[in-house]
């Protein structure tokens, strides 16, 4: 497991990065520089239109105590249904002190655990959203919208989840507000519409969908932290932010451990965690179910 945290110097919050990480720290921290990690010698510009995928949050960091805060929220997102890495995240997050748990959606498509997983968040999560894929199997978003592993996933998925679960999922909202936080699948602006927030243009077009000064969203399978002021993976002590939390269940920022975020209501504190599985495990179980080659295959490089 590694955890990225954001702690406080100079009234500016930075990642704080070990000296004994691993191989990927060296090569990675020093490449995509700001964030939980020592910057490098020279920060990226950033522009408008670039992808925000460029600058990737580390693989890497030390486990600190943020200390006691007014609530500790778990927010996982896009499980799509890999139950060895939701468990292994739900294990993690039983000792982690954490007092709740919130779920941003896409339960269902491309694993092949849909029912299982849709069962063990209506378990464990306090509050959970509807996503793309969750809509999709439903037929509420057209199955045309999805490329074709997608679809070729949900079409199965359909007959894998029962009728109650698919109940549960009808009935999900779109967006969430809670402990002064909004909570979305991909994005607070036309949230039913299932657009990407990948560039600092569209993170801009949506800060205005939101009043809280914390907006959690997941989708791309990319964690990243974005400024209103335009910063990427950079928190002051104030300001407006919208943090994706990443993917538990296919993640594609090219690290294969399933990630999660925590999020401290009292410090302000956010952490990045990033759980190890047994990804050979959701492999096969796709293989068994006749799911795509591709859909094994991403989830050992995280793409």
């Amino acid at each position: 497991m590694s955890l990225s945290f954001w702690s406080i110097s100079s009234g500016v919050m930075r990642w704080s990065c070990p000296s004994a990480c691993s191989f990927t720290c060296s090569r990675d921290c020093a490449a995509r520089g700001s964030g939980n990690v020592k910057r490098a010698a020279r920060r990226p510009r950033m522009e408008n239109g670039r992808c925000l995928k460029e600058f990737l949050l580390p693989f890497c960091s030390e486990v600190v105590n943020c200390g006691l805060g007014i609530m500790r929220i778990a927010i996982v997102s896009d499980i799509h249904g890999n139950l060895p890495a939701f468990e292994a995240v739900l294990k993690n997050i039983d000792t982690s002190a954490v007092d709740v748990i919130y779920c941003l959606g896409d339960t269902v498509g491309y694993g092949p655990y849909p029912d299982e997983c849709v069962t063990l968040v209506r378990e464990r999560c306090a509050v959970t959203l509807k996503g793309n894929h969750d809509s999709g199997l439903l037929l509420e978003t057209p199955l045309e919208d999805f490329n074709m592993y997608g679809m070729k996933a949900i079409l199965w998925s359909r007959k894998e989840v029962s009728a109650g679960n698919q109940a549960f999922l009808r009935d999900l909202p779109f967006t969430a507000v809670q402990h002064e936080c909004t909570f979305a699948h991909a994005s607070p602006h036309l949230p039913d519409t299932w657009r990407y927030v990948l560039t600092l243009r569209a993170a801009q077009e949506n800060f205005g969908a939101f009043t809280t000064d914390v907006c959690f969203i997941g989708h791309t399978h990319v964690p990243v932290i974005i400024g209103e002021d335009g910063s990427i993976n950079r928190m002051k002590n104030k300001g407006r932010y919208i943090i994706n939390v990443g993917s538990v269940g296919q993640p594609r920022d090219h690290n294969p451990d399933a990630a999660f975020g925590i999020f401290d209501t009292g410090s302000k504190f956010y952490q990045l965690v990033r759980v190890p599985y047994d990804i050979q495990k959701s492999m096969q179980a796709i293989r068994s179910a006749g799911l795509p080659e591709f859909l094994a295959h991403r989830l050992s490089l995280g793409i």
